[in-house]
C-alpha cells in the first residue's frame, strides 16, 4: 500500500461525510463558552465553489474560534482569502468575518482587527503551532 492511500485526509474525508449532516443540526455544536463542533462554509479561493468543512470550534460568546486537526487544510487558505464565511451553528446558518492565523502569523487583512478573541486565536495559533480562526459572528 501506498503512503498516499493512508494519509490523513483521505481517512478523515468519510467520517466529515457523515458527521456533517448531524453538526448541521446543530448536534455536537457548542454552547456559548463550551468547545464543540461546527460546519464552515467558505468559497473556494479560485474555483468559487461553495465548500463545507467540520471543524473543532470554541465558543467565545461574541466570537467562534475554530481549527482542524489536519496540518495542511484548503478551508484555512480560502478562509484567509475570503474574510468572510459562513458557519451553521445550532442549526442556524450564520455570516461570519474571519481573523485567521497560521503558527502566530496573520494570514489576512481582517486579522489586523483589535479584539480579546483575534489575539485569544493568534496567541493559540503560535502556541499550538497550527491555524486557528477567530470568527466573528454577524
Amino acid at each position: 500500500m501506498s503512503d498516499d492511500t493512508l494519509s490523513l485526509p483521505r481517512l478523515i474525508a468519510p467520517i466529515n461525510t457523515l458527521l456533517e449532516p448531524g453538526i448541521r443540526l446543530g448536534l455536537a455544536n457548542p454552547l456559548p463558552f463550551t468547545s464543540g463542533f461546527v460546519v464552515l462554509e467558505v468559497a473556494g479561493r479560485r474555483s468559487g465553489t461553495l465548500r463545507s468543512v467540520p471543524l473543532l470550534c470554541a465558543d467565545c460568546g461574541c466570537a467562534l474560534l475554530v481549527s482542524t486537526v489536519r496540518e495542511q487544510s484548503h478551508w484555512i487558505v480560502n478562509l484567509a482569502a475570503a474574510g468572510h464565511a459562513h458557519v451553521w451553528l445550532r442549526g442556524r446558518r450564520r455570516a461570519v468575518q474571519a481573523a485567521v492565523f497560521h503558527n502566530g502569523g496573520s494570514l489576512n487583512e481582517t486579522s489586523k482587527d483589535d479584539g480579546w478573541w483575534v489575539s485569544a486565536a493568534r496567541n493559540l495559533s503560535a502556541a499550538a503551532g497550527m491555524s486557528v480562526a477567530a470568527l466573528t459572528l454577524g
